[in-house]
């Protein structure tokens, strides 16, 4: 008897899960996609002291962060704005207040030091040096091993 009874209520839960999923008007759940149920979901943007990248968009936190401190790029990073040391293969960012060092640097504006084989800023306040260092709003925008505007 107890057997009837634990398989009636296993089916009548399973028909009324099957019955919810089938059901036209039911609101549905937004998919967890790259997510757990466990984890928080992060906001769209900030500001954070750390930040690790494997290659851009896999990096913690998103490419819409502020990073006030260290970044660290095993393969490419991405920010909005940089204020920190930022260290690692490849790195942009739209405003760097930063000391870079870098395979290739990329920035929008510079206020502080690139060290790297590629430098790229398009206004800067500050020294690249490298092998290619561009500054492009200058007059002589490529020099190569030291490059600086203020």
């Amino acid at each position: 008897m107890k057997r009837f009874v634990v398989a009636g209520v296993a089916l009548a839960l399973l028909g009324s899960l099957a019955y919810a999923q089938n059901y036209p008007n039911a609101p549905r759940p937004a998919p967890l996609v790259g997510t757990t149920a466990l984890a928080p979901v992060e906001p769209a943007s900030g500001s954070t002291p750390l930040m690790l990248s494997l290659i851009a968009p896999v990096q913690v936190p998103q490419a819409t962060w502020d990073v006030k401190g260290l970044r660290l790029n095993i393969l490419y990073g991405d920010c909005r704005e940089m204020l920190g040391l930022d260290l690692g293969v490849a790195g942009r960012s739209r405003e760097a207040r930063a000391l870079q060092i870098n395979v290739l640097n990329m920035t929008e504006t510079l206020k502080g030091l690139q060290i790297g084989v590629i430098n790229y800023t398009h206004t800067a306040v500050g020294v690249q040096i490298g092998l290619v260092n561009i500054i492009a709003d200058k007059d002589w925008a490529f020099l190569p091993i030291i490059n600086a505007s203020f």
